[in-house]
């Protein structure tokens, strides 16, 4: 048996992470999340038009890569692409699973979700593959990594509301 991972020490680490996400990082963002039987649908299936939730705030951590701008015949435009770090227990708190085309407010720019990983696993022990029975909890699914583009705020319909 691990010498950390009992429950113990998983609430522990998760009152630390807390601690740390909301109080010393606290990047925070708005997230919005689809509302998908709203959303208006051609005979393709893609939505012409889209409606969101009203947003929520939450703290993340933020991995920026370089803004590039690409030159199109309607001329330049910016992008940048973004992963947003959540902590799986702030996003069950407030009722979100984070999906492909939910967005993300950071910055007053727009990120459009394109994947989502909940893979990081605390002691990288996922208790839903364990080899052994081991009598305490060891490892539990601890954060969800959102890989998002920035999209434009027009094509959204998104209206910036007092959080």
């Amino acid at each position: 048996m691990a010498l950390y991972g009992s429950s113990i020490d998983i609430s522990t680490f998760r009152h630390l992470a807390k601690e740390v996400i909301s109080n010393i990082v606290a990047t925070e963002v708005v997230f919005y999340v689809i509302a998908l039987a709203e959303s208006q649908t051609n005979h393709y299936g893609e939505a012409s038009k889209k409606f969101y939730y009203p947003g929520v705030l939450l703290n993340s951590l933020v991995i920026r890569e370089a803004q590039t701008t690409l030159d199109e015949a309607y001329g330049p435009d910016g992008e940048q692409l973004i992963i947003f770090k959540f902590l799986r227990d702030d996003l069950i708190q407030v009722g979100i699973d984070p999906n492909n085309g939910d967005i993300i407010m950071y910055r007053n720019d727009y990120y459009e979700i394109d994947n989502t990983n909940e893979n990081q696993y605390l002691f990288e022990k996922n208790p839903d593959f364990s080899y052994s029975q081991a009598t305490e909890l060891q490892g539990e699914s601890w954060s969800v990594s959102c890989e998002t583009h920035q999209t434009r705020a027009v094509k959204l319909d998104i209206t910036r509301q007092t959080l």
